[in-house]
């Protein structure tokens, strides 16, 4: 697709957020407050746990934040408007390798990746059906702390 091609490129973008849990959610869930002054993210997003253990300790969180005009860079579209999806791993021990922060009461986010969906153009009898079908493609990685 489109974001498959180009040279590869790093660009660092931060961002402050609050999570807040929705009370009564099996695996928990909430929203995602952008506090910062971000030109990137805007609005409301959402977060929920994808995995967690037995005994309910979560063990991977995904999170969307909105990103209404794309991220260009030097002048280049290089994401698309739409929604960023971040997919992070948590583990309630000393830091995995590759765990570059620790967050609140030593949990390490780690192995974060930054996904966006990107419609698969379809037909079926010369009709097209184009965003019925949609890829995630990975297009960064992240990382997280407590403030």
């Amino acid at each position: 697709g489109e974001l498959a091609k180009g040279d590869a490129m790093s660009v660092n973008i931060g961002v402050a957020v609050q999570l807040t849990m929705d009370e009564g959610f099996d695996p928990p869930q909430g929203s995602v407050f952008i506090l910062s002054d971000s030109k990137i993210f805007k609005g409301e997003g959402f977060w929920s746990v994808l995995e967690d253990t037995d005994e309910g300790v979560p063990t991977v969180f995904q999170a969307n934040l909105k990103c209404p005009e794309g991220i260009t860079v030097s002048g280049d579209l290089v994401i698309p408007p739409g929604n960023v999806y971040v997919n992070m791993q948590i583990k309630d021990e000393p830091p995995q390798e590759g765990a570059v922060v620790r967050g609140l009461d030593g949990v390490s986010f780690y192995n974060g990746r930054l996904t966006v969906k990107e419609d698969v153009k379809s037909s079926f009898m010369l009709t097209p059906y184009n965003g019925i079908l949609a890829e995630f493609k990975i297009v960064g990685t992240c990382s997280a702390k407590h403030r």
